[in-house]
C-alpha cells in the first residue's frame, strides 16, 4: 500500500508575474474588492512591495507612503524612471506584503521582468483579476498598469 501526502497550506498569496522596460517609469494600480463588491477595506494595513534579485537582496522597494500609496480600497506602486534605472534588464521577483497586527503576509509575488529593447512576443494583460484569501475571507485583486 501506498500513502499520499497532505499538504495544508497557509500560504495565501497568488502568483502574477510583471513585466516592465527597464529604465522607464513603474506604475501599478491595484485595487480591492470583497466578493460582494463592496470595497475592501485597507485603513489599518501596512504595506511592502519588494523586488529582489536572485540573491534574495532587496534591490527596490516601496511601502506605504513612500512609492507606494493607499487610497480608500486602491493600492498605487509608483517608481520613477531615476529609481527603475538602478535596475539591469534581468528577471528577479518581488512580492507585495501586507501587516496589520499580528498578520503578516505575502499577498502577491512572481517574477519581475525588466527587459531592454524589443517588447518579448509573450502573451500580456492590462488588467487581470486574482482572488486572494485575506484573513479568512476571499478578496478579489484587480492589477493594472495606470
Amino acid at each position: 500500500m501506498y500513502s499520499r501526502n497532505k499538504i495544508i497550506s497557509v500560504d495565501v498569496s497568488e502568483r502574477i508575474d510583471l513585466r516592465s522596460r527597464a529604465g522607464e517609469s513603474f506604475n501599478l494600480q491595484i485595487v480591492l474588492t470583497n466578493t460582494d463588491g463592496s470595497a475592501f477595506d485597507l485603513s489599518s494595513y501596512t504595506l511592502t512591495f519588494e523586488v529582489l534579485d536572485s540573491a534574495n537582496t532587496v534591490v527596490l522597494s516601496a511601502a506605504t507612503g513612500t512609492g507606494l500609496a493607499i487610497s480608500g480600497n486602491e493600492i498605487a506602486i509608483d517608481k520613477s524612471a531615476a529609481d527603475m534605472s538602478a535596475l539591469a534588464a534581468n528577471n528577479y521577483s518581488y512580492r507585495l506584503k501586507a501587516v496589520n497586527g499580528t498578520y503578516e503576509k505575502t499577498w502577491v509575488d512572481g517574477q519581475f521582468m525588466l527587459y531592454a529593447g524589443i517588447t518579448p512576443p509573450v502573451t500580456t494583460y492590462d488588467t487581470l483579476q486574482k482572488p486572494v484569501y485575506i484573513q479568512g475571507s476571499e478578496v478579489n485583486f484587480v492589477i493594472s498598469n495606470n
